[in-house]
This record gives structure tokens, C-alpha cells and sequence, in this order.
């Protein structure tokens, strides 16, 4: 029979794309951090995908079956990251593995579509934000928008159209934080006309 959740191989893509890349932070989110007065944030972010890029590079997640990936990803995030995000992002791939976990069989896309969801809904009802609050949800949430739209049996093409279109709302959520009030993490005690020249760092990063 078909392979269960827990055991088909973690797709490398799918790290690549959670981690944000490992080099200095462009100059747009390097003004936002510098704004937000959160500089520690970039090299947390950092810190991170070094982690999750050195699984990547020593093949750890094509061993393991999907949900045990993202399980080690989760260890890699909260050894290396620390911090309100790196606590946060945790929890993001720890919910993805149980859901997984409990998914048993079905599409490997699809399951990976909903644990992208689960991990984003959990971050939300354990962190206490929400979307419009200037955080990291107002990326994770309108990504995750779109990958529940994604049929079960969905085909390659769709599948990727999905991705794709989740990239483009992250995107397009973490540039709408500039138009927003901030409601909690740090930038929430900065003056009101200066955030709404950047982005919020953790959305964008």
C-alpha cells in the first residue's frame, strides 16, 4: 500500500522554501528591523536557516518520512533560533507534524498543504496574535488561505500553482503590515508614523 505520512520522504523544496535565506537581510527588511529597533531578529532568522539549510545539505529529511522531517526541523529551529520567533516558528512545525501524524494516508501534496495550515492556525491560538495585529501571522495566514483551497487528489500543476500563489500572498500580507497598527511583539511600543514606513521584520523575514 501506500506509504503513510509519517513514513513518505520530506521533500527537500519544502525546506528550502520554509527557510529564509542565510545570507544578511536585504536592505528592505534590514530598515524594518533597524525601525522596529529589532535587530536581533535578522540574526535569529539567520541562525535559523543555517540550521534548516545544514538538515538540507546533510540529507537528515530525505531519510526520515514527512512528518519526522518536520519534526526535525521544529529541533533545528528551537537548538538554533531562540527567541519570541524561534519559539513560534517551533511550534509552527511541531503542529505540522501531528498533523500529519494523525492524517495517516492521502495526496503527499495535500497533507503538506494542510500542515503548512495546521502550523499557522496553531501559532495563532498559541501565541495570541492574529491577522491586522503586525506580525508574522499576517504572512502565514493569507498563505494558508490559499493552500486550503487546494482540492485533495489536486495534480502536480495545481499543487504548485497553490504554492506559488501562497508565496505571493505571504508576500503581499507582510507589505500590507506597513498599513497597519501594531498590536503586539516589540513594535508595539514604536512611534505609530515611523512603523508605517516599513514592513513588520518577522512577517517579512
Amino acid at each position: 500500500g501506500k506509504p503513510s505520512s509519517s513514513q513518505r520522504p520530506f521533500p527537500e523544496t519544502h525546506a528550502r522554501t520554509h527557510a529564509p535565506t542565510p545570507t544578511p537581510p536585504a536592505s528592505s527588511l534590514a530598515r524594518a528591523l533597524q525601525v522596529a529597533g529589532d535587530g536581533d531578529c535578522g540574526v535569529t532568522f539567520k541562525r535559523g536557516a543555517k540550521a534548516v539549510l545544514g538538515l538540507v545539505a546533510a540529507k537528515t529529511l530525505e531519510s526520515c518520512g514527512a512528518a519526522l522531517g518536520y519534526g526535525a526541523l521544529a529541533d533545528a529551529v528551537s537548538a538554533s533560533m531562540g527567541g519570541t520567533s524561534g519559539a513560534l516558528l517551533e511550534i509552527f512545525f511541531r503542529a505540522a507534524k501531528l498533523h500529519l501524524m494523525q492524517a495517516g494516508g492521502g495526496q503527499a501534496s495535500q497533507d503538506h498543504a494542510g500542515a503548512f495550515v495546521a502550523g499557522a492556525e496553531k501559532v495563532r491560538d498559541i501565541g495570541g496574535a492574529d491577522r491586522g495585529y503586525r506580525t508574522m501571522l499576517d504572512a502565514l495566514l493569507p498563505a494558508a488561505d490559499v493552500l486550503k483551497s487546494l482540492p485533495p487528489g489536486a495534480s502536480q500543476a495545481e499543487t504548485l500553482k497553490a504554492w506559488r500563489e501562497a508565496v505571493v500572498a505571504a508576500e503581499a500580507g507582510a507589505d500590507a503590515t506597513k498599513r497597519m497598527d501594531a498590536l503586539a511583539g516589540r513594535s508595539n511600543y514604536i512611534n505609530k508614523e515611523l512603523l508605517a514606513t516599513v514592513p513588520d521584520p518577522g512577517a517579512k523575514a
